[in-house]
């Protein structure tokens, strides 16, 4: 989406050295940080336009991320300066995407490190200086995220929706979605 087919000099200045790790920008943003409320302003934005789909709504998601790489890069991004550091993003990213494509399965600390190349207790520091949370902190907000949006966009059973995203245990489920959202889950789905 953000790629343009012919010559772009936006792209090539600035989003490119992002995408291929040239640049190195911060994968989480306090809410204390300059670039927080832009960021999530355009991550809001974007949520919005993709619940109702509006006529040409690809412009107006291509113009905020837009903003959100401008906020990014201009109060964060800085050139990586070693291998070491490019390598370390890698295998923070392989961890991600295993997540993002297995959240619904069993996953420990072993398995990640063993992952990422790390020994248990080296990944757990590793993940949390690059991430600013544990990775089982990680792992619970993503599934109880995948979660919400089962809860919006299907008619299961909550006890079918926390497990399929990776919560074999109910009241668990129900605990810390409610500490997250602020409601149970079947006042969300309401």
């Amino acid at each position: 989406m953000l790629e343009s087919p012919g010559a772009d000099t936006s792209y090539l200045l600035f989003l490119q050295p992002i995408f291929s790790l040239q640049v190195a920008c911060p994968t989480v943003l306090s809410k204390t940080d300059s670039a927080y409320a832009t960021v999530r302003g355009c991550l809001d934005k974007n949520d919005h336009i993709c619940s109702r789909f509006p006529a040409g709504y690809p412009l107006a998601i291509k113009g905020n991320l837009f903003v959100l790489f401008f906020a990014l890069y201009t109060s964060h991004c800085e050139k990586l300066r070693s291998g070491t550091a490019q390598k370390n993003i890698e295998k923070l990213k392989s961890v991600i995407k295993y997540v993002e494509l297995n959240y619904a399965a069993p996953m420990s600390i072993t398995q990640m490190a063993h992952l990422a190349g790390f020994s248990e207790s080296h990944f757990m520091k590793f993940f949390k200086a690059h991430m600013g949370i544990g990775f089982t902190e990680y792992l619970n907000d993503y599934r109880l995220t995948m979660a919400a949006r089962l809860l919006k966009s299907s008619d299961d059973s909550i006890l079918m929706i926390a497990d399929a995203s990776g919560f074999d245990n109910l009241s668990y489920f129900n605990r810390i979605f409610k500490r997250k959202y602020g409601i149970s889950p079947g006042a969300y789905r309401k």
